[in-house]
């Protein structure tokens, strides 16, 4: 059987495509938003960890507060 359908009817209509261009600008300035807010939280996690070396804590119980591993821990020891 022929394929009855003007090759047309699969093209997008202007409207469509600016639909489809404005979700993809969305879901891009989302997740440019959500990159800053993970870059925030770890860049808090990294100042709490330093703050608890600072006060003599231990690094494993750093590590485990702070989700961060230990090897981390032990190098931002090194740096303060």
């Amino acid at each position: 059987m022929l394929d009855t359908q003007s090759p047309f009817s699969k093209m997008k209509s202007e409207d469509e495509k600016d639909a489809i261009r404005l979700y993809e600008m969305q879901e891009m300035a989302l997740s440019d938003y959500m990159s800053g807010i993970n870059a925030a939280v770890s860049r808090t996690t990294v100042e709490i960890a330093k703050r608890m070396l600072k006060r003599g804590e231990p690094i494993e119980y750093v590590a485990e507060v702070t989700e961060l591993d230990e090897f981390t821990v032990k190098k931002l020891l090194d740096e303060l």
